[in-house]
């Protein structure tokens, strides 16, 4: 079973590869044709699901833990709380701008920043000290609690998995159609 530091890790990996991607360009500054523009919003929205989901369950799942297991984790776990209300922040303003936006590629940088410091920050400071702190079968179990936590995320966020049951016999369904 894998544990917190490998399925966080996993999370890190996917959002590096996905800035990483999106750093390649094209951008409206470089000519991009209106397609390519277009692509670079949807992978940018893509990327904010996937960054937001990845925050919640940090927030409700590491730096509760670290709070709680590591000697010194109330100073560490605020820092880590307070970098991710502001990556929420600048995910949110991202969200709301075209890719044809001057200010859409200075938000992305400034995420990408941001976001690849914050990981540095939890895999060099937090981890080694949460990690020093649980036992191995305690971390396998916040590990699959986190694994748990990210499906029920998935199915809350995803426009194409329905929140609720589905509509009785006669019922219209309302919620995750177009209807």
């Amino acid at each position: 079973m894998e544990d917190v530091f490998d399925v966080l890790a996993e999370d890190h990996e996917e959002i590096r590869q996905a800035l990483a991607e999106l750093e390649k360009g094209p951008t409206a500054a470089t000519d991009a044709t209106e397609d390519q523009l277009m692509l670079r919003k949807i992978m940018t929205e893509e990327l904010i699901i996937e960054a937001s989901k990845h925050e919640e369950i940090e927030l409700t799942w590491l730096w509760p833990a670290v709070r709680e297991h590591v000697p010194g984790g109330e100073q560490l776990a605020d820092r880590g709380i307070c970098v991710e209300l502001e990556i929420g922040a600048l995910l949110a303003e991202l969200d709301k701008l075209d890719a044809s936006q001057p200010e859409f590629e200075d938000l992305l940088s400034q995420f990408t920043q941001v976001g690849r410091e914050h990981f540095d920050f939890e895999e060099r400071q937090a981890w080694p000290r949460l990690r020093s702190a649980l036992a191995p079968r305690a971390a396998a179990e916040l590990g699959g609690k986190i694994l748990l936590a990210r499906q029920s995320v998935d199915a809350r966020l995803s426009p194409y998995v329905p929140s609720q049951s589905p509509p009785r016999s006669g019922e219209s369904a309302r919620h995750g159609s177009f209807g």
